[in-house]
């Protein structure tokens, strides 16, 4: 199975085409919000959730006896509270937004919310 440490490749830029010319990236010849900023969040909370069954759904059990409870540091569980809260706040707003917004993208950041 594919794990995020196989991948050596960065998120995408959240520049929309339009953006991107032979001089550079000038993010003021955008007009809507770039569809990739929902893409990456996603692909952030995936990760955060793959932590999340790692570290706190994995099973660890004290000792080979299958009748003991079920342990989770409870450390672990406060740093994935903690990635989440970070991650949450960062998702676009519409406070946040300072270009018109496209009905797509702002479905999919409600899916984000969701989520």
């Amino acid at each position: 199975m594919l794990s995020d440490n196989d991948i050596d490749q960065d998120l995408p830029l959240e520049v929309n085409d339009e953006c991107i010319t032979d001089d550079g990236i000038d993010e003021r010849l955008s007009s809507v919000t770039c569809p990739m900023t929902t893409a990456n969040a996603h692909m952030k909370l995936i990760r955060i959730m793959d932590t999340i069954r790692r570290n706190v759904l994995n099973p660890c059990k004290s000792g080979g006896d299958q009748s003991q409870a079920y342990m989770v540091d409870y450390a672990r569980i406060i740093k994935a509270e903690n990635e989440l809260e970070t991650w949450f706040t960062s998702l676009p707003s519409d406070s946040n937004f300072n270009k018109p917004i496209s009905n797509d993208l702002i479905k999919c950041v409600i899916f984000l919310y969701v989520g």
